[in-house]
């Protein structure tokens, strides 16, 4: 990427290009923008939660800034695969070793913008007698006022912190759909 600065004289100087994996240098360029967060983007705030993340696609995030800390903090807790992909992420519940995503993670500069959609389509797909599950995580979303539509799922664009009451109902109405579809399995195994 080539960078300019403005002379006295109001023109472009361009500054030498430089490798900054060449000179070892990309290090220094993600502790700089990890220890400067309110810098990247404008009237946002975010949080770095990784340098160098990899992904089991193989690939590495680097300096992945999103606010999902506590989200994936509480999918790791409770058991619940991580999918990453080259767009975000998906929690899911895993069924025996058959992963059914409950929800898709985006970052800010997705073309989803920075939220948390449902999965609704895919419990549909893969959880035999979905709807009655659909339907009460669909109105806990209600009830919890951030949710809004998008098209047949439920989407949550985060534009600001989000406090810890909200992320506290939010993971438990997490908790409760991620013990109804388990226990789906468990009348289908029965």
């Amino acid at each position: 990427m080539k960078l300019f600065r403005v002379d006295k004289d109001a023109k472009f100087i361009q500054y030498a290009e430089r490798d900054f994996k060449k000179e070892n240098q990309e290090e220094v360029l993600e502790f700089w923008l990890e220890h400067n967060p309110a810098h990247i983007l404008e009237d946002e705030n975010v949080l770095i939660i990784g340098r160098q993340v990899p992904t089991n696609l193989g690939s590495i995030i680097d300096l992945l800034g999103i606010f999902f800390e506590d989200l994936l903090d509480f999918a790791e807790t409770n058991g619940l695969p991580i999918h990453w992909g080259t767009r975000g992420f998906s929690i899911n519940v895993d069924l025996n070793g058959k992963h059914v995503a409950i929800l898709y993670g985006f970052p800010p500069n997705s073309v989803f913008k920075q939220g948390i959609y449902t999965a609704f389509r895919e419990i549909r797909n893969n959880v035999k007698d979905s709807e009655p599950v659909i339907e009460e995580y669909r109105q806990e979303l209600a009830q919890l006022g951030t949710f809004e539509n998008a098209q047949s799922e439920q989407k949550w664009l985060i534009k600001n912190d989000v406090d810890a009451d909200k992320k506290e109902r939010f993971f438990a109405i997490l908790s409760s759909i991620v013990e109804k579809i388990k226990s789906q399995l468990d009348e289908v195994e029965k």
